[in-house]
């Protein structure tokens, strides 16, 4: 798993991402990948949204999330080269969630 992390450094720095968004984006996916426990290979959204969800649960803060939903989505698409899944965004308020949900929807 160490040669992913190094990839998607390398992947970060390629993009000219800033170096605290490299220390952080590293942070949270090396916190994912403890959590999930198993090869990123097999990763599957399910396992993205517990993740997420289990966030929610001990209410980090929304940038806190936020920033592991965009590490995670960084990984996914930049790393493992994998398009096509539909991860929604945790958003700050409900009334958010569902004028976010209809534009996704009807856009």
């Amino acid at each position: 798993m160490q040669t992913l992390l190094d990839k998607m450094l390398f992947e970060l720095q390629l993009r000219t991402y800033a170096k605290t968004t490299q220390k952080h984006y590293i942070s949270h996916m090396k916190r994912f990948l403890k959590a999930c426990n198993k090869s990123p290979s097999n990763f599957t959204k399910e396992d993205i949204e517990n993740f997420l969800h289990s966030m929610i649960i001990n209410k980090n803060s929304y940038n806190y999330i936020n920033i592991s939903y965009n590490a995670i989505r960084f990984f996914w698409v930049f790393v493992l080269k994998k398009i096509g899944i539909l991860i929604y965004h945790v958003l700050k308020s409900k009334k958010l969630s569902l004028i976010h949900f209809l534009k996704l929807k009807f856009s």
